[in-house]
């Protein structure tokens, strides 16, 4: 009997400690992606590399922008493709924040087992996008599921 339940202790112990080499691997890639996203966000706002010479783009007075880009991103691999999508389509990008998944090994355990809700603390709480004609919605996929921001957005 004693036996058994060391056996159990250990196996107990071993599959704690590959949960913890698991998520410890996940949080230092979402860590780089998020370093080399937020490097590769600012650089893009700064110099505008991300422009192609046959867009011709357009002051707010010449033509209001009719076209919005919402989106939640938690280590920014969904914002660059959002900030993307904007810059091609001279669109307005609103980031949408939820600390519950900051990076890190609290946010991502956090983001696991929130992945299947439609509830989030988001900011800002409202977006108007009434003056809009087209809102595109970006969000990372958890467990084959949209991002719980985005569902929270989308119920408001």
């Amino acid at each position: 009997m004693a036996l058994m339940i060391r056996l159990f202790l250990m196996l107990l112990l071993a599959f704690a400690l590959i949960l913890f080499v698991v998520a410890f691997v996940v949080t230092r890639i979402e860590n780089a992606q998020d370093a080399a996203n937020h490097a590769l966000r600012n650089h893009a706002l700064k110099h505008d590399d991300f422009k192609h010479d046959t867009l011709k783009h357009r002051s707010a007075s010449e033509k209001p922008r009719n076209v919005a880009v919402v989106v939640f991103s938690r280590s920014g691999n969904t914002g660059v493709l959002a900030d993307h999508i904007a810059e091609t389509l001279d669109a307005d990008v609103h980031e949408l924040v939820a600390n519950d998944y900051q990076i890190g090994m609290v946010g991502w355990i956090n983001a696991l087992s929130d992945a299947r809700n439609d509830f989030a603390d988001i900011s800002p709480n409202h977006i108007d996008v009434s003056h809009y004609d087209t809102v595109y919605l970006g969000s990372p996929i958890w467990l084959y599921s949209p991002a719980p921001p985005i569902w929270q957005f989308a119920k408001k």
